[in-house]
């Protein structure tokens, strides 16, 4: 069903700008599906864009006349975010995000915006993936199922998710918008392909390892809300409880039977890397990058990463040859007799 703005447009009235970013937000969730982070982000730099417009021009600039915006209205705004902190990195995701928007109200409303598309991003290099060591993967997911103060079925959920996004490769939004359904298909049927909707709403299909599925299968029969689970588990109080529970199409459900919070899984990780003494760089995502990494380091085709990471062009998945590349280097001076001469 289009939204109210879209009607609006239709009609040739143009909404105001807490409309059409609303509408832009909704946009970006459910038919880009990007994540709540990235929608948080696109938000607050647009919403930095409008108020920089408000004493920039000394006053409110509604939407149907930001086709007067200029480049130097635009490079005025991209060098108060660079005064205000921000390095260049998070200026061109601003300057995206705001390109976005433009293609969105014009395509609804026929506003446009031209100077926005040809004033330059500012030149920033690709930050470099952050990988865990094989070793400090391994030790990560193993720690996630001893952890003494968790629940057994909060123990297997935390393991299964760390199995997977280190064993294929997925992001973590991808992981915890993966329903019931279709793990149960993928784990039941051969070959064992976990079909993925990702950025863009591209879907890839996965292959996932057996050590993925024991996992994955350990974690669905011991989770209090899987569907039946009332049926089995006795008269108690929580075993009520749970019966009362909608069934929810996830697959990662947190304590109360809901969809599974990114922030829970991000703050589980502070806490195990803090117990095991790893680095700040012991993320979720650094879960993603150590799959590309070691499946480059173990002589993997890049078009090959390229299709499992689900990446649209290729040179971002060659930023892992030069993580590659940098630890031959670290082993030739470790081994190499030469290293070691004065």
């Amino acid at each position: 069903m289009p939204s109210k703005q879209a009607s609006d447009g239709e009609s040739g009235k143009a909404p105001s700008f807490d409309q059409a970013l609303a509408d832009y937000c909704r946009h970006l969730t459910v038919e880009r599906r990007l994540s709540e982070h990235s929608v948080a982000a696109y938000r607050r730099d647009l919403t930095s864009f409008q108020n920089f417009l408000l004493e920039h021009r000394g006053g409110a600039m509604p939407l149907e006349s930001w086709n007067e915006l200029s480049e130097q209205d635009l490079r005025a705004w991209m060098a108060s975010l660079r005064k205000g902190g921000q390095q260049a990195q998070s200026v061109s995701r601003a300057l995206s995000g705001l390109r976005g928007f433009l293609r969105r109200i014009e395509k609804l409303y026929t506003i446009t915006s031209p100077a926005a598309f040809r004033v330059r991003r500012p030149p920033h290099p690709n930050p470099p993936p952050h990988p865990l060591s094989q070793t400090a993967a391994r030790e990560l997911i193993t720690a996630a199922g001893k952890t003494q103060e968790q629940p057994l079925w909060i123990k297997a959920r935390d393991v299964a998710l760390f199995t997977l996004l280190y064993g294929a490769g997925l992001r973590i939004s991808e992981a915890l918008e993966l329903s019931f359904d279709e793990v149960m298909r993928m784990t039941e049927e051969e070959p064992h392909l976990l079909r993925i909707l990702g950025k863009g709403n591209k879907e890839r299909l996965l292959p996932i390892l057996p050590k993925i599925i024991e996992a994955l299968v350990e974690y669905k029969c011991l989770c209090p809300y899987k569907r039946g689970a009332h049926e089995t588990e006795g008269d108690s109080t929580d075993a009520r409880a749970n019966a009362a529970q909608p069934l929810s199409r996830y697959f990662f459900l947190g304590l109360r039977g809901e969809r599974l919070h990114p922030r829970v899984v991000q703050k589980r990780m502070r806490v195990l890397r803090a117990n095991l003494g790893l680095e700040q760089k012991a993320t979720p995502h650094a879960l993603r990058h150590s799959f590309a990494t070691h499946l480059m380091q173990g002589g993997g085709n890049l078009r090959g990463i390229q299709k499992l990471l689900g990446h649209s062009s290729l040179k971002s998945t060659q930023r892992y040859t030069e993580v590659d590349l940098t630890h031959v280097i670290e082993q030739h001076r470790s081994a190499h007799p030469r290293a070691k001469d004065d």
